[in-house]
C-alpha cells in the first residue's frame, strides 16, 4: 500500500458523482423499459380475440407498468441507497483523518 492508494475527499467526491450517474441512467432504464413491456403487455391483451378490449388491455398495461416497474425501482434504490450510504462512511472516515486505501475499500449490498 503506497501513498497513491490512498483514498482522499477528491476521491470520494469523484467516486460519488459516478455513482450519482450510473443511478440516474439505471432509474431511467428501469422506467423506460417496465413502460416499453407494459405498452407490449397492452397490446397483446388488445389482440387476444376472446377480449379485445381497450379497457383490459388498459388495465394490464397499467398492472404490469406497476408490478415490474415498482419492483424495479425499488431493487435499484436500494442497491444504490446502500452503496451511497457506505460513501457517507468512508466520507466521514477520510474527514476524520483516518488513512483509508483505495485497495481496503468494498462496497456490499
Amino acid at each position: 500500500m503506497t501513498v497513491d492508494d490512498r483514498v482522499g475527499p477528491d476521491e470520494v467526491a469523484a467516486t460519488r458523482a459516478g455513482v450519482r450517474r450510473m443511478y440516474r441512467r439505471t432509474m431511467f432504464v428501469a422506467f423506460a423499459g417496465s413502460l416499453l413491456f407494459s405498452l407490449f403487455c397492452a397490446v397483446l391483451m388488445y389482440y387476444v380475440p376472446s377480449a379485445r378490449s381497450l379497457e383490459a388491455a388498459a388495465v394490464v398495461g397499467a398492472l404490469a407498468f406497476i408490478f415490474l416497474g415498482g419492483s424495479l425501482a425499488l431493487h435499484w434504490w436500494r442497491h444504490y441507497n446502500s452503496i451511497f450510504k457506505q460513501l457517507d462512511v468512508i466520507e466521514r472516515r477520510v474527514q476524520a483523518g483516518e488513512v483509508i486505501h483505495g485497495s481496503e475499500v468494498t462496497f456490499h449490498e
